[in-house]
């Protein structure tokens, strides 16, 4: 199993990347939450970088889901999942639960 790692920074717009790193699964989904609802309740603006998500098992993408609902008043954002990642969120109706989005044209903060 990959380790299993979130990091957190803000870009220069005030955006606060969140990148976890490694499988979004039944056994990292509590530490992921953790950041998460932390993140959610406190920030106007969050990204969510999935680029270097390895796996994401079904707990992952219900945490996904409950990471859509915590958001509120957040402008929550997903961006840099694989093609097979968006061909799953479309078939599964989770494109209409969860925003989507390009990466931005600017790398992520170190």
């Amino acid at each position: 199993m990959a380790e299993f790692g979130i990091a957190v920074a803000r870009a220069a717009d005030g955006t606060l990347w969140v990148s976890p790193a490694g499988e979004l699964d039944l056994h990292t989904v509590p530490e992921f939450l953790a950041v998460l609802r932390r993140v959610l309740s406190e920030e106007p603006s969050v990204l969510l970088d999935l680029r270097r998500l390895t796996f994401i098992d079904s707990q992952g993408l219900g945490a996904l889901v409950q990471c859509a609902k915590l958001a509120g008043d957040c402008d929550f954002r997903l961006a840099g999942g694989n093609a097979a990642f968006g061909r799953l969120a479309e078939i599964t109706g989770l494109h209409h639960i969860l925003r989507l989005v390009e990466l931005p044209d600017y790398e992520p903060p170190a």
